[in-house]
């Protein structure tokens, strides 16, 4: 059975990618997992940034093409680390909307407080 927050973050991409538009993009940005020494090297060296948020969401609004950013926990206490609060500090002081949830329900509402064009009423993905 997968990990908590690989359902959760399932939920939230498949609801997302229902809800907005067709020429949106939401992608997840497999920075995180295991990986060997070696393997971690060419990762970094490809330009993988540590810290960045797990769900990337591209899109045009009325004042342009923007991204807002989903770093997704298996539960609300789960902790971000201090790399991760570097990034998506600097991240939000480009002016990117980025938010810690912890499931479906907590990402339409933010998708919903950014504005975000869904095409649902509905409360699930």
């Amino acid at each position: 059975m997968s990990r908590p927050e690989q359902i959760i973050h399932r939920q939230i991409v498949s609801g997302l990618r229902a809800g907005l538009p067709a020429n949106w993009i939401v992608t997840h940005l497999a920075n995180g997992g295991y990986r060997t020494k070696a393997e971690g090297g060419i990762f970094k060296s490809l330009g993988v940034l540590a810290g960045m948020p797990d769900i990337l969401i591209l899109g045009e609004t009325e004042h342009g093409a923007t991204a807002w950013f989903f770093e997704v926990k298996a539960t609300e206490k789960g902790r971000l680390t201090d790399l991760q609060k570097a990034v998506h500090a600097r991240l939000r002081e480009l002016g990117f909307g980025v938010e810690t949830v912890a499931s479906w329900d907590q990402a339409l509402r933010m998708a919903r407080h950014w504005r975000l064009p869904l095409r649902f009423a509905g409360m699930g993905p």
